[in-house]
This record gives structure tokens, sequence and C-alpha cells, in this order.
């Protein structure tokens, strides 16, 4: 982590992407306080498929309930 501290701090306007478990939130967190001039995003199991080469959480798989949801993010969910 030292080493991409040093990189991050040294950098502007750039966008890094993690896949790291939980531990992404920590090292997004830590990098974010070192230079909050890029953009630190979590992909997390989004690419499971292209790195386990298989669908690994219930809501990608057709046929569940999880995957029949759909996210309501409509302005009137949120406080002004």
């Amino acid at each position: 982590m030292v080493n991409l501290k040093g990189y991050v701090k040294n950098t502007q306007d750039e966008l890094f992407f993690f896949a790291a478990g939980p531990i992404s939130e920590i090292m997004i967190d830590v990098l974010y306080k070192t230079n909050p001039n890029n953009q630190y995003i979590d992909v997390g199991s989004s690419i499971d498929e292209f790195v386990h080469g298989k669908k690994t959480r219930p809501y990608m798989q057709s046929g569940t309930n999880y995957s029949k949801l759909v996210s309501n993010f409509s302005e009137s969910h949120y406080e002004t």
C-alpha cells in the first residue's frame, strides 16, 4: 500500500478501479485521503464473470429472486 500511496499522491485526475473484496473500501478510503483529486471505484463482483469465468452472485444468475429485483433510484428517496 505504501508504494500505491506514493503513486496516487503524485497523480491528478486519474481513475482507479478496485476489486479486492472487503479491503477495497479500506484502500479507497486511504487513497482518497491521500489524494482526493483522483477517482476511486470499487467494481467488486461486477467483474467476477471475467475473473472467475462464472457468475458468482445470486443477482447475476437469471431466475433467482435477486435477479428479478429492480432498483428504484428516484429522487424522492433522497433528502435535499
